[in-house]
């Protein structure tokens, strides 16, 4: 095992949704909002991460299972060793092909549009200062 399972709280929506106010709501705990969340507790902020699993693979059983289910995938990427998940669509290495200039798409590629796709300038980065 490469992590000591204490090291993560479990808690059901219930009891998350019950216990107050957050600084800070990171929705996804990969690379980039681990690193963010772990930045923002390191700053005294409450944080709280959503993620679209399950869970199940929180066990040291359940990581075994990963760790089988990556070492016999056909191709290896990132996204091997987990199941598909409606919640958390990502595009797979065998769906993936190359855009043509403007084209987009939805069905294998993470598409950032609407009112919300910007880039986040100083402005926006001000707003987050006290975080390292």
């Amino acid at each position: 095992m490469l992590f000591p399972l204490e090291s993560a709280l479990k808690a059901d929506s219930k009891s998350v949704a019950a216990s107050g106010d957050y600084d800070i709501v990171v929705v996804g705990s990969g690379i980039s909002g681990a690193i963010i969340a772990k930045q923002a507790a390191g700053a005294g902020k409450r944080v709280l991460v959503l993620e679209a699993g399950t869970g199940a693979n929180s066990s040291l059983a359940g990581y075994n299972d990963l760790l089988t289910t990556f070492y016999s995938a056909a191709t290896k990427d990132n996204q091997s060793p987990f199941p598909l998940n409606a919640n958390a669509a990502m595009p797979r290495s065998t769906q993936l092909r190359k855009l043509q200039a403007g084209e987009t798409d939805s069905s294998t590629y993470i598409v950032q549009s609407g009112p919300y796709a910007a880039i986040c300038g100083p402005s926006c980065r001000s707003r987050f200062r006290n975080i390292p």
